[in-house]
């Protein structure tokens, strides 16, 4: 009888954890929220329960909503809002309605202000972009970024999301990362166009020349959402270029095409970065600037400078395959979090490349088996100034060279243009060389996040009689142009002699002859 009177205390024991355990269960029924970011994943997300909810269906179908103000958040909904009462709330917040702009100036305020006070945890939290269990008015922020492929690049944060739990469902975040774009200037001087180059990732120039470079960022759709929103352009020049200082810097905002300079107080330029960069461009807050421009999530906003290409520049594609010509590479920092301006970003790197070239001559005799040394060249470039064949002149590349003791020359860092070779000092007994006209032309990628030099070609319009072979080769590799340049013996001039000399001394004689015959003749008539 014990036993069974045990038995009995067990189970009414176990029914009355059952029973408690109903309400329990009830409270923590809700719905599945789902988060879709995108391709990034491992966010994580935090939901803040502003508010209860529970639903009744009309005889018409229709789903009615009331609202009860969590306590947890009553003075802040207060305060943010502005009313008070937590009626007052539910309704002013009932008022925003048809109106998104406002909802999303209620969700960024009430986001900023519970970030502002650390006793406020999250109701819930997931790190795998769902939620369950769900059920009221709450507010869904994301608080860490999910990863992406290369750590700290194209990171974004999401908007502060208001939303109603009453059904499992799915929300979409609206993320946006800024853009960079780097180009460089192409120009050739030796032709003129209208437009006179173009914007591209791959260019040729000359060592010596100021090379022209420029920098795009986007912004954030999510713009208006920050309070301070700053760039910060990153570049890194190799060794054969050189910075031209913080004057050759100029920042532009740019909308629908029309740039406004901004005023230098708007940005700034440092060369000691304690990083790896040349130099970064600052701007510190678009939201605050001393030039008179909007500034709106379709703004670009554009820095130009120039560098220049230094007797470093490598020569052709160089040696580094991953590297190839003189790299540029620039990246991105930018404000990525509107509830955090401390909170950043940044692109992953974008490149762009300068190519050069050099020009190698050989001086021979009368056949590539004499190597004649004592020649002096100049090398010119025409530099072209209109549209007309004359409009434009020829400028000395370099210094003149002499070679008193061997037979080679050598000019580096040419670009593609139209060239001259003038011998400018004859070795004694040869005659001068023909003018030496010929055009370089070089192939590289022009978009590409790698770009490489393809091919490099000369086309000999002059002098051909004077080359040897009537060509001059190229090797890509190297960005070499090779040039063997023949120098012809002189010839002596003619001269007199043979049956020429002959008939000059018997004319001679029979005119001295007759000069005689007429003078004696002449005296004896004087005689008579």
């Amino acid at each position: 009888m014990r036993k069974i009177k045990k038995f009995a205390s067990v189970l009414l024991a176990a029914a009355l954890m059952l029973v408690l355990c109903v309400p329990a269960f009830a409270a923590g029924e809700g719905y599945t929220v789902t988060i879709i970011d995108g391709d990034v994943s491992g966010a994580t997300y935090v939901a803040y329960k502003l508010m209860d909810v529970t639903t009744a269906t009309t005889g018409s179908g229709t789903t009615t909503y009331a609202y009860t103000v969590n306590s947890k958040y009553s003075v802040l909904l207060r305060s943010v809002t502005g009313e008070t009462s937590d009626e007052d709330v539910i309704s002013y917040i009932a008022s925003l309605e048809d109106d998104d702009s406002a909802v999303r100036l209620l969700a960024d305020k009430l986001y900023k202000a519970i970030l502002a006070d650390t006793t406020f945890t999250a109701d819930a939290e997931t790190g795998n972009e769902e939620f369950s269990g769900l059920k009221g008015y709450y507010l869904i922020a994301e608080s860490a970024p999910g990863a992406t492929t290369n750590a700290g690049e194209n990171e974004s944060y999401s908007l502060a999301i208001l939303r109603t739990v009453a059904s499992d469902m799915e929300i979409t975040t609206k993320e946006s990362v800024p853009q960079l774009t780097k180009e460089v200037w192409e120009t050739n001087d030796s032709t003129y166009s209208a437009s006179n180059g173009e914007w591209q990732d791959a260019a040729d120039y000359d060592i010596g020349d100021s090379v022209p470079f420029r920098l795009e960022a986007t912004i954030s759709s999510q713009y208006s959402s920050f309070t301070t929103y700053t760039l910060t352009f990153h570049d890194t020049l190799s060794s054969g270029l050189t910075f031209d200082g913080e004057s050759s810097v100029k920042v532009y905002v740019v909308n629908n095409n029309v740039a406004t300079q901004l005023s230098t107080n708007d940005y700034t330029v440092t060369t000691s970065t304690g990083d790896s960069c040349s130099f970064h461009v600052t701007v510190t807050n678009l939201k605050n600037l001393e030039t008179n421009v909007t500034v709106t999530s379709a703004s670009v906003v554009r820095v130009e400078y120039t560098a220049k290409l230094n007797s470093n520049a490598v020569i052709g594609q160089g040696s580094d395959s991953t590297n190839q010509g003189n790299p540029n590479r620039a990246y991105l920092q930018y404000s990525n979090n509107p509830y955090d301006d401390s909170d950043t970003g940044k692109t992953p790197e974008d490149k762009v490349t300068v190519f050069t070239f050099k020009l190698d001559a050989k001086k021979y005799g009368d056949s590539t088996s004499t190597e004649l040394t004592g020649a002096g060249f100049t090398l010119y470039k025409w530099v072209a100034t209109g549209s007309g064949a004359e409009d434009g002149s020829w400028v000395m590349v370099g210094t003149p060279q002499n070679n008193t003791s061997g037979n080679t020359f050598s000019w580096k860092g040419l670009d593609s243009g139209r060239y001259k070779i003038v011998e400018t000092t004859v070795p004694s007994g040869y005659t001068k060389a023909e003018d030496i006209v010929f055009t370089v032309s070089a192939t590289y990628d022009t978009d590409s996040d790698n770009p490489r030099l393809t091919a490099v070609t000369t086309s000999l319009t002059g002098g051909t009689n004077s080359v040897v072979g009537g060509e001059i080769t190229t090797t890509v590799d190297t960005g070499t142009l090779t040039a063997g340049i023949y120098n012809k013996s002189g010839d002596s001039l003619p001269t007199t002699g043979g049956i020429g000399t002959t008939i000059f001394y018997i004319v001679g004689g029979v005119l001295v002859c007759g000069a005689a015959v007429l003078l004696i003749t002449k005296k004896r008539m004087g005689d008579d």
